[in-house]
């Protein structure tokens, strides 16, 4: 599924807030791509969707989204 954060909500019985998201489009309707490669003057981005393990994953949208906040 392809999800956005859709907010938090207070749910009776728990102490705390619970995170919420709004189902965009399921993978298996989405067309998916093995691999993307970007060159820019100044700019590369490669990445291989098939060979990058998910806690690396996680790394890389860190390093991508503060990136883009430098942007």
């Amino acid at each position: 599924m392809v999800c956005e954060n859709f907010g938090e909500i207070e749910a009776k019985g728990i102490a705390y807030p619970i995170q919420t998201f709004l189902v965009k489009n399921l993978l298996s309707n989405i067309k998916r791509e093995e691999e993307l490669i970007t060159q820019l003057k100044g700019f590369n981005l490669s990445i291989n969707f098939h060979e990058v393990g998910y806690l690396d994953k996680l790394y890389a949208r860190e390093l991508l989204e503060k990136t883009i906040n430098k942007l």
